[in-house]
């Protein structure tokens, strides 16, 4: 008995030494699970949508820093403005390698940023670190978002709700923290969303740096309200919308999509085609009435850094949704289908099911079901999650295109040319009759 304790106690020492280790080796892991996804991407870099057909071409077009300051999907979007800047001062078939590199460097951004905080759950250690990671990586849905710096504020987004349920361990830490939140601030509105959540965070813990990190983005917020203002009132976007049809988006895109997988999903919503009234109530009744008891389980239990990412989920689900093109063109009931407009629930689900992740307590011996419930959901999102991020070639809307040097190869031919781009239909144009 007396060697399998020493034995036992070796093995545990030896974890327990490896774990500064631990972050770099997940990281790494972490860097080859983006990158072997979809490789090519890497060596046949594309633009992706808006990334083309807007940002790139009115800095092609004004290839100067005062495209930095354009808004028109209401908004500042520095990041993808300087960007844009620097791409247009490559030969045309590199442009897109700067979108993806980038892309791809926001992705990463969350691990760094978690690497270099400590987070305020009750639970902590690898496990933690790695399942966090999982979650990121693996939640649904995450086709569209991915390797692409349009979607960078959707990540950006992330790393302000790691903020939300950490603390900087250093100096450092503190510095690249805000620097983080600032260009999250920035760069799209998601991020603003969780202003009400920092500024609880600050009221609930009344820790300084806390204190720091709701002024930056509120900082951001106020520069933001300018274009937010306009875009309102002159009606390109609109905060009314069919509300009676939520209840079946959210019950598709926030239940059966991250817990079924698509193929089930479309199944499901295929045999139900018009939903009747009381479905409706029923899709309603479930996750309305899911999302309220978790609120209040959170509440109960003081799992503040639970409750931020709940109440944050929430706030960007619903702005980024009435905000949505699809609902100002009165076609919002398109985002039922679980592939359509994947922007608006990515953020969302990573931090609801982040949200369960860290209410997990193993110390409490008082809450073991509820530890064990939760444990079995957070593993079925992962495993789910990771199957369907080995199906990648199966989703060819997003993960195939035509390729950037052949339409660059038929634009030298043609200026006029409309250059296909990721997703089809997407095109862009470069001509200055155009313009």
């Amino acid at each position: 008995m007396a060697n399998i304790k020493g034995n036992t106690f070796w093995l545990f020492s030896k974890f327990e030494s490896a774990k500064p280790l631990f972050p770099v080796i997940a990281i790494l892991i972490y860097i080859a699970l983006i990158v072997l996804r979809i490789p090519s991407l890497f060596a046949e870099p594309r633009f992706w949508a808006e990334e083309g057909a807007i940002f790139f071409r009115d800095a092609y077009l004004t290839p100067d820093l005062s495209t930095l300051f354009r808004t028109p999907y209401g908004y500042y979007s520095i990041l993808i403005r300087l960007v844009s800047y620097i791409a247009v001062h490559l030969p045309l078939k590199y442009a897109p390698f700067v979108y993806t590199y980038v892309g791809f460097l926001v992705q990463l951004l969350p691990a760094v940023l978690l690497s270099v905080s400590v987070p305020n759950s009750k639970s902590k250690g690898p496990l933690l670190f790695a399942a966090i990671l999982c979650l990121i990586l693996f939640v649904q849905p995450g086709h569209e978002i991915w390797l692409n710096t349009l979607s960078s504020k959707i990540y950006l987004s992330i790393c302000g709700g790691i903020c939300l349920i950490s603390s900087p361990k250093g100096k450092f830490s503190s510095y690249f923290r805000l620097l983080v939140i600032l260009i999250a601030g920035l760069n799209g509105l998601y991020s603003i969303f969780l202003l009400p959540c920092f500024f609880l965070k600050y009221a609930l813990e009344k820790k300084f740096d806390a204190l720091v990190e709701f002024l930056v983005l509120a900082g951001c917020a106020l520069i933001q309200i300018g274009p937010v203002y306009t875009c309102i009132t002159t009606g390109y976007r609109v905060l009314s919308t069919d509300y009676s049809i939520l209840p079946v988006i959210f019950f598709s895109k926030l239940l059966m999509l991250p817990f079924l997988g698509p193929n089930i999903t479309l199944d499901l919503l295929m045999a139900l085609k018009n939903p009747e009234y009381w479905y409706k109530i029923f899709f309603l009744a479930i996750t309305g009435g899911g999302y309220l008891l978790f609120l209040f389980i959170f509440i109960k239990n003081k799992c503040y850094p639970s409750l931020y990412l709940w109440v944050s989920g929430a706030m960007i689900l619903m702005f980024s949704l009435l905000g949505s093109i699809g609902n100002a063109n009165g076609v919002i009931a398109q985002y039922i289908a679980p592939m359509a407009g994947e922007r608006y629930f990515f953020a969302p689900n990573v931090f609801f099911s982040l949200s369960v992740l860290l209410s997990i307590d193993y110390s409490n011996n008082n809450q073991r079901l509820y530890n064990l419930m939760l444990t079995i959901v957070v593993s079925w999102l992962i495993v789910l999650g990771g199957f369907e991020f080995t199906q990648s070639k199966k989703h060819v809307w997003a993960f195939s295109g035509p390729s950037w040097q052949v339409e660059v190869e038929q634009f030298h031919r043609k200026p006029n040319y409309e250059m296909k781009i990721w997703p089809t239909p997407w095109k862009m144009t470069l001509s200055k009759e155009n313009k």
